[in-house]
């Protein structure tokens, strides 16, 4: 029977009108749940199965009312399948809507479970619900039982089973043979690895409740390193322990401690050799056995502000260390009886045999970070797959109510289906946002900064990375997590500006289950409105399937260029960039002379007689912000404060040059976004990177007279914009006849230029200078019977190699990159497409070479002109989509890459 105590409990819940912690003293100042408007799910939890059946009711009120029956042993293992608590409300939810509007057969609400999950977290996404749904019985344990066989191959799962019963209730495959473990009831984690027939271990300190900062970061670091090479050498190890005599088939368990636990926690046994390390010996050791036991056990001591002056180095001397250090603590207590010189010139030289010095596995560089608010950022949310199979739903259900007929539709039908749907979904997120209080806003914005943060992140360890050894493709990973990023940013960024645009005051509190709704919409938002240019632009042929029942797919059937390729150029240009900063790092000092180009000479004085304010002074206004500590009333990371409040910050942070406060408030006005600065009805993902008034460019919000602000993104707009007027580029339309107009043409010729005689040097190098001729208007110069200038047009570069007997062709571009559908669509046009594009008039020198080829190459003292191939390329000074096109009909070549194209055969 259900006992009577949890009916109680039930009827009271039904009863009471406020759900909260009803029992404090002070019931006035406990935010509480009107029962009204909570979900409430009741769940009975049977102990265990018994031979005997087990017989009970429900209350006659409670009956087909949104409650589950499960077996005690079963809720480990659901909550295994599911990636939070959250979650599994989602699921409670999604099921108990399923029953209200379907007939289900079913033995067990687990076996609708795991469909669910094998699903993608839904049940069904198209427009018009079953009528009747069949769920096959006994999946659930048919699934359980397949994926404990499935581990059962997997030797390690018995061995921390064995060794730690009920213990570990996460074990996730880390890759190269390391797992990690948690224990989510003591909040302790460990890493671990089989080790010939036993188990090494690496524990943590216990986070949750005494580690802080740094000490989890470099406790993780050190665990991991030490796991991954028990693992990797784990023969070599064995070997060498077999010399010894020593035998670790059972658990041999490390515990990694920061010196700063120790002593803060007072862990006596560990004072002595923790008041060993110190900047020169960033690493202690010590070894013993775990009393009443014959287990082995290490004691790994270090400190974090010293471990990365080993562990940055850029021979891997700090691995080699590490290890060694631990191989003599282990064998000076399992074999003291050796001599302490002879013990470290044995596993100096084992390590140098099994560790080569070279590429690093594991490193700590100190690259600098500007915001100093970074290292406590958190984690940003990602939308839920349960969240999206809804929107999904909604949109068929949307395209069903519409009457639109079962079928396949593409072109200017699918763009129509395409367009409507984005309205409708932008329609439910303006509903939802102006329901919204102002907490919407600090969240969003917060979110973005985390995500910005992570870019970061991420370019940093791509650098780091590609310096060091590893078992998986830097490039490919890189670009994984890269795509991942660019999507959440995207989508934040569209909710950021819905906000702006609506300014919500309404009173719905926002909750992590509303915001991972909002993030749902906002992602749908944005692929359609992807899909959408892409079909405009003929970008890619797209075919929308709605069946029968209006489920909807969407079906990309190929992109007019290769994306793969494009990426992989991407990935390759983004990590050398941060190899770059990386190997920079000593030089990027706060006092560092950086030579200014008078470029900048320039747009200053076409910014003040534009603006009223120079370039730089603006973007080291937004470099500043950067460096904000912000209100420390505020439950988050965004920054608020008044323009007056601001401006004194700056003239504090901005030491040297600083502008005047009349400046300053320009700068801050320029660079700031507010609801007026929306001019459109709609908010569209694609048209924001082509506003003057985007996030991008204007990091902060503007609500009122109070400045809103994160810091991560202030620091990325000021080197989006240098970095964009560097590439001779303005971030947005500005005209040609304006101060700026002006400064930025004279600069894009000035880099046209530089490209060229760039070009002309490598050549001149790889070639001689015999072998090329540059910028060619002069005909007669190639042989006195050409005229003087030929309907072709100037020639930039021509060049021969007489060793692969190739002729080249160049036409050097140095212009804007797009990476939007309809800048891409716009640099097709202007490279490949049409009689005024480039392709067109490199044709037409291509068809003057053909027709004058022996003379011509006679000029380059050819004088055997058979089996010559003619190529003809663009030099480029950036990785472009356009170079990707299936129907190019030419190369492009990135400078970097021109001394490799030359000697290509």
């Amino acid at each position: 029977m259900v006992s009577q105590e949890v009916q109680q409990i039930v009827q009271g819940m039904k009863q009471g009108d406020l759900i909260g912690l009803r029992y404090a003293d002070n019931p006035q100042k406990i935010p509480a749940i009107p029962t009204a408007v909570a979900e409430i799910f009741a769940i009975y939890i049977i102990p265990k199965l018994k031979l005997e059946p087990i017989i009970f009711s429900l209350p006659e009120d409670l009956k087909d009312k949104n409650n589950f029956i499960m077996i005690l042993n079963d809720v480990p293992r659901v909550f295994e399948l599911i990636s939070s608590p959250l979650a599994f409300i989602k699921f409670l939810r999604d099921d108990d809507e399923l029953r209200k509007n379907t007939r289900i057969l079913t033995t067990d609400f687990l076996d609708r479970f795991i469909y669910y999950i094998e699903n993608g977290n839904s049940f069904f996404q198209q427009g018009k619900p079953y009528f009747f749904a069949l769920f096959e019985p006994h999946s659930w344990s048919e699934y359980y039982f397949k994926k404990l066989y499935e581990k059962s191959k997997d030797a390690i799962y018995e061995l921390i089973e064995r060794y730690f019963p009920d213990y570990f209730n996460e074990i996730k495959d880390r890759g190269d043979g390391v797992y990690g473990l948690n224990a989510t009831s003591t909040l302790t984690a460990a890493y671990a690895t089989q080790f010939d027939n036993g188990l090494f271990i690496a524990s943590l300190p216990p986070d949750g409740y005494f580690c802080i900062g740094e000490e989890i970061k470099f406790s993780e670091f050190i665990a991991h390193f030490y796991t991954y090479y028990f693992n990797k050498f784990k023969k070599h190890l064995k070997e060498f322990f077999d010399v010894y005599g020593i035998c670790l088939d059972e658990l041999y368990g490390i515990s990694v401690m920061p010196v700063t636990y120790i002593k803060r926690n007072d862990i006596t046994h560990l004072l002595s050799i923790a008041s060993k390390v110190n900047e020169q010996n960033p690493i202690e050791i010590m070894t013993g056995r775990i009393q009443q036991t014959t287990n082995l056990r290490t004691a790994v001591v270090f400190d974090c502000k010293s471990l990365p002056s080993i562990f940055s180095q850029k021979d891997n001397k700090g691995e080699k260390t590490a290890l060694c250090k631990l191989l003599k603590s282990l064998l000076k207590y399992m074999k003291p009886s050796i001599g302490e010189e002879i013990l470290e010139t044995e596993i100096k030289v084992f390590i140098d045999k099994i560790i080569p010095t070279g590429l690093r596995a594991f490193s700590l560089d100190e690259v600098p970070i500007d915001n100093p608010k970074a290292e406590r950022y958190r984690d940003y949310e990602k939308p839920n797959g349960s969240d999206i199979a809804r929107v999904h739903r909604q949109i068929a259900e949307f395209i069903a109510g519409k009457e639109i007929e079962p079928g396949e539709y593409d072109g200017e039908k699918a763009i129509t289906i395409l367009e409507s749907s984005f309205d409708f979904i932008s329609n439910i997120i303006e509903k939802e946002l102006g329901e919204c209080n102002s907490g919407v806003v600090y969240h969003a914005f917060e979110q973005l900064d985390f995500v910005a943060c992570e870019r970061v992140n991420l370019n940093i360890r791509a650098g780091v990375d590609s310096s060091k050894y590893t078992e998986y493709d830097v490039k490919a990973r890189f670009m994984e997590n890269y795509d991942k990023l660019s999507k959440a940013a995207i989508s934040i960024k569209y909710l950021c500006t819905n906000i702006i645009k609506l300014n919500p005051s309404g009173n719905k509190v926002l909750n992590r289950d509303f915001w991972d709704n909002l993030l749902a919409l906002a992602d749908s938002a944005v692929n359609l409105s992807y899909a959408i240019d892409f079909l405009k632009y003929g970008l890619r042929k797209h075919k929308i399937r709605i069946t029968d029942m209006y489920e909807i797919k969407h079906e990309v059937q190929d992109y007019s260029f290769d994306i793969a390729d494009f990426a992989k150029g991407e990935a390759q240009n983004k990590i050398i960039s941060a190899q770059d900063r990386c190997c920079d790092t000593e030089k990027q000092d706060s006092q560092k002379v950086v030579n200014r180009p008078p470029f900048l000479d320039d747009l200053d004085i076409a910014f003040s007689e534009q603006y009223g304010f120079k370039f730089m002074d603006m973007v080291c206004v937004m470099y500043a912000l950067g460096k904000y500590e912000g209100t420390p009333s505020l439950p988050n990371f965004i920054n608020e404060c008044s323009k007056t409040d601001l401006i004194d910050f700056l003239k504090y942070e901005i030491a040297v040059n600083c502008p005047s406060s009349k400046d300053l408030g320009k700068i801050i006005d320029f660079v700031s976004i507010e609801q007026k600065s929306i001019k459109k009805d709609k908010v569209i993902p694609t048209q924001m990177f082509r506003e003057n008034k985007r996030l991008n460019l204007c990091p902060i919000y503007r609500k009122e007279d109070i400045y809103i602000f994160g810091n991560q993104m202030c620091i990325e707009a000021s080197k989006f914009w240098t970095s964009t007027v560097y590439q001779g580029d303005f971030p947005y339309k500005t005209n040609e006849d304006s101060p700026i107009g002006k400064c930025m043409s004279a600069y894009r010729r000035k880099l046209d230029k530089e490209l060229e005689k760039e070009a002309e040097e490598i050549i001149r190098a790889e070639l001689g200078a015999e072998n090329y001729e540059a910028n060619i208007l002069n005909f007669t110069r190639l042989s006195k019977d050409f005229p003087k200038r030929p309907d072709c047009g100037e020639i930039d570069i021509l060049a021969v190699n007489k060793k692969t007997k190739t002729f080249f062709l160049f036409d050097a571009k140095n212009r804007r990159k797009s990476v939007t559908p309809y800048g891409v669509k716009f640099d097709i046009d202007e490279f490949l497409r049409g009689k005024k594009s480039y392709l067109s008039k490199i044709i037409k020198k291509e068809e003057f070479i053909k027709d004058n080829w022996e003379k011509i190459l006679e000029h380059f003292s050819v004088t055997n002109c058979d089996r010559w191939a003619l190529k003809k390329a663009f030099i480029v000074k950036q990785n472009y989509q356009v170079a990707y096109h299936y129907k190019k009909a030419i190369d492009f070549v990135e400078v970097d890459d021109l001394d490799t194209y030359l000697n290509k055969k």
